[in-house]
């Protein structure tokens, strides 16, 4: 296990060594894939939002693919700077920090699919209502299951490190029944759709509904694989022996494709759905409807075919 002497981490540990290399270049995977993933999709990126009017959804993309880009190189460097010199104040801030910008990612995915089954239900005032109450409700429980966790952060030996305590269960709980809210109104509302939508006495499936059920499946995956993950480290910190240093690495390289694999998912949900729309507009218009014409045409991207 690694000393602490000075406020600085001893280099000649070999455990503490092999730790930090490993979750650093984890971390750094995560990010460069984050990174990739934003020049290969910088086309249509600039094609399908910033050539578009402003809305909700461009706001919720620029969160997505900016703020998580910044948060990443921010988290980065403070993580160097706490390996090498360790502060209790400087340590409880990142934490604070990473929480809060996990909280503001997944409430920023969970947007991201609300706005689009709100479009897929034409705005009408029901699915608002409903949309709007399960989204309050698992923001609640969220934000206070993060608070939770964040209570827990306590400084390590000496007063040189900090590193959060196993979570408990009511923190785990909550988060976890906050997004389970959220998904599961977001699944059930688009497979009614996909399910249930008759035309001429049968039922209509159309690509668009098709891409935002096989979306907010693989969502409901990723999120139910990482939480799940998570409980089950939190449970085994409780029983094994971890040092506080290999728990705050370990964290920190979950942190790092946490905000890489949500930045990615919400900003692929939004490019890809936008991207079906605007070809299917483009198919449907005249001919001489070209250019910046459908382009005006197409205002959002978000809304449901009826065609047969």
């Amino acid at each position: 296990m690694s000393t602490i002497g000075n406020g600085v981490l001893s280099p000649t540990v070999p455990h503490f060594e092999m730790t930090e290399w490993v979750t650093k270049a984890i971390t750094i995977v995560a990010i460069v894939i984050q990174v990739m993933e934003f020049f290969y999709q910088f086309i249509d990126e600039v094609e399908y939002i910033w050539r578009l009017r402003v809305r909700l959804i461009t706001y919720l993309y620029a969160w997505s693919r900016y703020l998580a880009l910044v948060v990443q190189v921010l988290n980065f460097i403070l993580s160097e700077m706490l390996v090498y010199s360790p502060e209790q104040n400087t340590c409880w801030r990142v934490y604070v920090l990473r929480s809060v910008t996990v909280q503001l990612s997944t409430t920023c995915l969970e947007a991201i699919l609300m706005t689009r089954v709100y479009a897929l239900y034409n705005c009408s005032f029901r699915s608002r209502l409903i949309l709007a109450g399960a989204f309050t409700a698992g923001a609640i429980l969220e934000f206070t299951g993060s608070i939770i966790a964040v209570t827990h952060i306590e400084p390590g030996p000496g007063g040189d490190w900090c590193s959060p305590e196993p979570s408990t269960p009511l923190a785990l709980s909550l988060f976890a029944s906050g997004v389970g809210v959220i998904q599961i109104t977001v699944l059930v509302m688009t497979a009614s759709q996909y399910f249930f939508t008759r035309k001429a006495g049968r039922i209509v499936r159309t690509p668009m509904v098709s891409l935002m059920l096989r979306d907010e499946i693989s969502i409901f995956l990723l999120l139910s694989v990482v939480f799940a993950s998570v409980s089950i480290f939190e449970i085994l910190r409780g029983y094994m022996t971890f040092s506080v240093e290999d728990g705050s690495l370990i964290w920190n390289a979950s942190y790092a494709w946490y905000i890489s694999l949500t930045s990615i998912a919400g900003c692929r949900m939004i490019l890809t759905l936008r991207r079906l729309a605007y070809q299917h507009l483009k198919s449907r218009l005249p001919d001489n409807y070209t250019g910046m014409t459908y382009l005006a045409e197409f205002s959002t991207g978000l809304y449901s075919d009826d065609e047969e």
